[in-house]
């Protein structure tokens, strides 16, 4: 019978060697050639195949513990689980002092940097509190959440590196956008650009201040771009502006002075519509809608003005849009002449018949004064002529003036002492 039985045991033990050369991942296998040699009194096999079976599944701490099957090899087995622990506990040991190193090389920044340090502490608290406890299943514990902790702090590097990147990506924008501000300055005009450049020079300082810290959240350097960011849309505009400047105020000075002229033009529209309403008392419906437009001109050509003196490239602009307006309105404020200062006083007015018969006695004055002179040069010459003397052409020259000048003043007041029909 013990032969018999020592034979099986013998032929379970080349059948589990064989299982675990087939493949040695099969947790069951180890544990199975550690009874098998335990029972045969194999001890150095027993213990080696059940270490292996106890770094693969640890219950089988528990498993051994309660299986009879190694009674044969129980001091070896206490000692092996002795030796485990101490195993355990000294990697558990160097996992711990390890994380606490580099935690003790990180800098946490930022509310995400600090959650995620919050966490990591809780971690290693854990960690902690199982190495106290001083066993072997608490050991391999701790060594898994150390694990945690770790790939934590590597997460935390990684934070670290985007934070290096961004602030060097933040001080060379800085660096570059400086040197272009400071290139700028001598050519602010008005004060518009100066508040501009104050502006810049606002939000340069605010980068300046957070690149000179050792360290800041990587959302203030990504806040600290945009703002870079906006500096340089500004520089862009500043640049475009002073080169467009001394073209656009050319054009603002054409315009302002085609601008006042026509307001000349306008205004004295009005002076001889006002001279005229006060002295026959009479007014046109769009009287008023002159002294407007005229009074709208005048505002708007001295706001014009106004604004190119402040020199700056938008307040330029706005001179030259302003004194298109007053050229438009002095415009249309001169094209009112005819309907405020003729048509109010109606064909049959005194003033519109002596107006009439003043410009008909002017055209009657030139044709009288033509044909005086023609009539006195060749009459003179035909009546010297009959008496047997002739003129000299200096001498018909000046009868025919004379004759033109008494022609002139003849037909002149021949057409204004006439009854002029309208």
């Amino acid at each position: 019978m013990l032969g018999s039985k020592e034979a099986r045991l013998r032929k379970a033990f080349e059948a589990a060697k064989n299982s675990i050369g087939f493949d040695a991942s099969i947790r069951g296998g180890h544990y199975h050639l550690a009874t098998v040699s335990a029972l045969l009194g194999e001890k150095s096999q027993a213990i080696n195949s059940l270490e292996h079976a106890i770094r693969a599944d640890r219950n089988y701490c528990y498993v051994v513990d309660q299986d009879k099957d190694f009674d044969n090899v129980r001091p070896e087995v206490e000692d092996l689980l002795r030796h485990l622990t101490k195993e355990a506990q000294a990697e558990a040991d160097r996992k711990f002092i390890l994380a606490r190193d580099e935690l003790a090389d990180r800098r946490f920044v930022g509310v995400e940097e600090i959650n995620l340090e919050k966490h990591i502490m809780e971690v290693m608290t854990k960690a902690q509190h199982l190495i106290g406890n001083k066993r072997y299943f608490d050991y391999l514990n701790a060594m898994s959440e150390l694990g945690v902790v770790h790939k934590l702090i590597d997460e935390q590097k990684q934070h670290e590196s985007k934070r290096s990147e961004a602030k060097d990506q933040v001080t060379k924008s800085f660096d570059r956008l400086s040197a272009e501000a400071d290139a700028l300055k001598p050519n602010y005009e008005g004060e518009k650009e100066v508040e501009f450049g104050y502006k810049i020079d606002a939000e340069l300082r605010k980068v300046e201040r957070l690149i000179s810290q050792e360290s800041a959240p990587l959302e203030d350097y990504r806040d600290a771009e945009n703002a870079l960011n906006d500096v340089s849309n500004l520089i862009e505009t500043q640049k475009r502006n002073q080169s467009l400047r001394p073209e656009i105020k050319r054009e603002a000075e054409a315009k302002i002075s085609l601008a006042s002229k026509e307001f000349v033009l306008a205004q004295g529209v009005w002076e001889e519509a006002e001279k005229r309403r006060r002295r026959y008392n009479v007014q046109s419906p769009l009287f008023l809608e002159l002294c407007r437009l005229v009074e709208d001109a005048r505002k708007t050509l001295d706001l014009s003005k106004a604004k190119l003196q402040q020199k700056d490239y938008s307040s330029i602009v706005e001179a030259k849009d302003l004194a298109i307006k007053a050229f438009d309105l002095a415009l249309e404020a001169y094209g009112l002449r005819r309907d405020v200062i003729y048509q109010p006083l109606g064909n049959k007015h005194p003033a519109v018949k002596a107006a009439k018969k003043m410009i008909a006695a002017k055209r009657a004055a030139w044709r009288g004064g033509l044909s005086g002179a023609v009539i006195g040069t060749v009459g003179s010459c035909a009546f010297f002529d009959n008496i047997g003397r002739n003129l000299s052409f200096s001498e018909g020259l000046l009868f025919g003036v004379a004759f033109g000048i008494l022609g002139c003043f003849g037909a002149y007041y021949f057409e204004m002492t006439k009854e002029t029909k309208l």
